[in-house]
């Protein structure tokens, strides 16, 4: 395993599995193994990728899952939140032509450790995502997420959000949360970003959190996607966060004839009833917040992307 400058091997073939279940049936690793990052080591990682100005979140279409991105103004990735799409018995919603520019090395910040949040990382076609750092949380996961883990930090591209931060501002650009509820969903990173550094043009980036978990707001919000895909299930839809009336924009990232059968009417309906009237759908194209534009040069990839919403 790789620490800073110098490597030292661990031989990790040894970890225990943890039963959570009382059974045997559901196994899952804790992540102590891999070393913490500290709070100078993510802000010098963010702050190297992060515009002077953030122009626009570019939502993808991938199919039943989730993958968010603070672009530049050409529509090239600097920052992903995710890195997922349609998984296990979704594989099938996940566009068979989806291309992502790494040109700007983006960073990867994770929300938790679900495929569903992060498969396209096993995409031969993708896999120069390895080459980018990643922060994430610290979960108990799975055997396949853990061969991924060991794989970044060997590289020495993982980057484990440490336990004694829960909160981090890049000045007024992003707001980086980390809940510490009782479940994957409910103790990841959630992510704010502020378009042009205006507190007024917020965009919340949920992931599947409950969003009562998330800090509140001071000001409504310009921007969301909406939680979990648009599910309905386990309050995740109390205490929903505040939209400007006349000028706000919410998306659902879902895959056409999903198992899940989302997004939930419920969520739908709830959404709508507290003032998210500006409603986008992944499975129509990839949906932005802000403002892009692109020079001639660059017009190839944006045709080749697909429709923006």
């Amino acid at each position: 395993v790789m620490f800073d400058d110098n490597v030292e091997r661990i031989n990790i073939s040894n970890i225990e599995a943890l039963d959570i279940t009382g059974s045997n049936k559901a196994k899952v690793f804790s992540m102590n193994v891999f070393k913490q990052s500290n709070l100078v080591e993510i802000e010098d990682l963010i702050e190297e990728k992060l515009p002077n100005y953030i122009e626009n979140v570019l939502v993808y279409n991938v199919g039943q899952g989730n993958c968010n991105a603070i672009t530049n103004y050409c529509c090239i990735p600097q920052i992903f939140y995710d890195f997922g799409g349609g998984a296990y018995q979704n594989t099938r919603t996940y566009p068979k032509k989806l291309e992502f520019d790494f040109s700007e090395e983006p960073l990867v910040i994770l929300s938790h450790w679900d495929w569903d949040h992060m498969v396209s990382i096993l995409k031969s076609e993708h896999a120069e995502i390895k080459k980018s750092y990643w922060i994430v949380p610290k979960q108990q996961i799975g055997i396949t997420h853990l061969k991924v883990a060991v794989e970044l930090y060997n590289s020495g591209k993982l980057k484990v959000w440490p336990d004694n931060l829960y909160e981090l501002s890049s000045r007024d650009k992003i707001h980086i949360q980390k809940l510490n509820g009782g479940d994957k969903n409910n103790s990841g990173l959630v992510l704010t970003v502020y378009l042009n550094r205006n507190i007024g043009q917020a965009v919340l980036l949920p992931g599947d959190a409950n969003y009562n978990l998330i800090k509140e707001h001071d000001y409504p919000y310009y921007g969301l996607v909406a939680t979990h895909h648009g599910a309905s299930s386990h309050d995740c839809l109390l205490n929903m966060p505040k939209p400007f009336r006349d000028f706000n924009k919410i998306a659902f990232s879902f895959g056409e004839n999903n198992s899940y059968n989302h997004p939930k009417r419920a969520s739908l309906y709830e959404h709508a009833s507290n003032g998210w009237s500006n409603t986008f759908y992944t499975l129509n194209g990839h949906i932005h917040f802000g403002f892009y534009s692109y020079p001639p040069h660059h017009r190839h990839f944006i045709s080749r992307m697909g429709y923006i919403q």
